[in-house]
């Protein structure tokens, strides 16, 4: 049987190993608002699909299912990083994949839905996607560093913590200081 404690560390230590996460999160919540669902798979390129000499750091794949019986079309997506590579290199390959989806996005959309097509690698858009993948990570970094950034939106309220949780107070709705709605600081704002 699952274990509260035991579960949470485990996902924890998955979490702290997930690269670039929020932002995967984020372009599948941006594929949804045109209807697209998109699954993004970040895979340690054990399997050999970029030769161990080879000086590409990463491979993207896509494959595309139409929307069928009311479904939403799904791009499944796997950007195969080289096993070699470090975090930060890793992290800087899947913020590149992303644009290319994007791009992808932004041409199927355009040719009305009719096909997923992976976009022709040129120069151009090759010097697009570094752009991208340096100013992605150049936010996040800027983001993990500002102490006032993480207080608003990581950061659990002080305090919180140091007692136990009474779970039956949720239910009465009875929330720890800062939590509650407040439509100011909503999860989800209307645009």
């Amino acid at each position: 049987m699952l274990e509260p404690i035991t579960s949470a560390k485990q996902i924890f230590t998955e979490a702290t190993n997930t690269l670039l996460a929020h932002s995967i999160r984020g372009t599948q919540n941006y594929f949804m608002r045109f209807s697209v669902s998109l699954d993004v798979r970040v895979v340690a390129d054990t399997f050999g699909v970029i030769g161990l000499n080879s000086s590409r750091p990463s491979i993207l794949q896509t494959r595309h299912l139409f929307a069928s019986g009311g479904r939403l079309d799904t791009v499944i997506a796997t950007i195969f990083i080289h096993r070699d590579a470090n975090t930060h290199l890793a992290r800087y390959c899947i913020a590149h994949s992303l644009f290319h989806l994007l791009l992808e996005l932004e041409e199927f959309i355009q040719s009305g839905r009719g096909q997923w097509r992976q976009i022709q690698l040129t120069k151009a858009v090759d010097d697009k996607c570094n752009v991208f993948a340096l100013e992605l990570s150049r936010m996040h970094d800027s983001y993990l560093r500002d102490a006032e950034s993480r207080n608003r939106s990581i950061y659990f309220p002080s305090g919180l913590f140091s007692e136990t949780f009474d779970a039956s107070a949720a239910k009465r709705g009875e929330w720890p200081t800062g939590f509650g709605f407040d439509p100011d600081q909503a999860f989800h704002k209307k645009k």
